[in-house]
């Protein structure tokens, strides 16, 4: 049997306006993130795309987007959370290191190893595609979509993996043999933003 998994990445939040790192810690969405999660609402009605399961990240800017897009009951789940960068949390972007640096960089102050997020975010993933349902919708952040791809893909984790606010990475599970396939990625058009205020 195959099902259906689309991650959803939460939308612009004010620390994303401002360039600020976001892990653990959370910023509201701001107007324009708002008017990304009715976007992305519209893309999945377009292309008939309902879902029987919702789960994210226990992290509001997720939860937000979430209801903005569906209006199905859903389940927060810890193991969802983008990276714990430690001391960088809220931080300006700019001292963020280069990704290649990320398996093992924050763990020494205080954040987690990229090992860690995979084993955590993997894990969870595959818990829920084996519960009693067809199509999944996974609304939760950036990092871990990446982590995810990178992880799946057999590839390392790339900066310039493009995975905008609110983008979609849909997948395909299969029950028999337990394998996700990759299927393609979305990032919107949102460029008629100003015309949704």
């Amino acid at each position: 049997m195959r099902k259906k998994l689309y991650m959803l990445r939460h939308g612009q939040t004010r620390f994303n306006e401002r360039h600020r790192i976001q892990g653990w810690c959370d910023a509201p969405l701001t107007e324009q993130g708002k008017r990304q999660a009715k976007i992305a609402k519209r893309y999945f009605a377009k292309n008939g795309i309902a879902f029987d399961r919702v789960v994210c990240s226990t992290s509001e800017r997720c939860s937000d987007t979430l209801e903005l897009v569906t209006d199905l009951p859903y389940t927060r789940h810890h193991a969802l959370k983008e990276m714990d960068f430690g001391e960088f949390e809220g931080q300006p972007e700019c001292l963020m290191p280069p990704v290649e640096l990320f398996p093992a960089y924050f763990a020494r102050y205080g954040g987690e190893t990229l090992e860690q997020v995979e084993a955590r975010v993997v894990a969870k993933i595959k818990e829920v595609m084996e519960e009693e349902h067809t199509s999944v919708l996974c609304v939760t952040h950036g990092g871990v979509m990446r982590i995810f791809y990178a992880w799946l893909m057999g590839a390392k984790m790339r900066d310039e993996q493009d995975c905008d606010n609110c983008a979609v990475f849909e997948y395909d599970y299969d029950t028999d043999t337990k394998a996700f396939s990759f299927v393609q990625a979305v990032n919107h058009d949102f460029s008629g933003l100003e015309e949704e205020a």
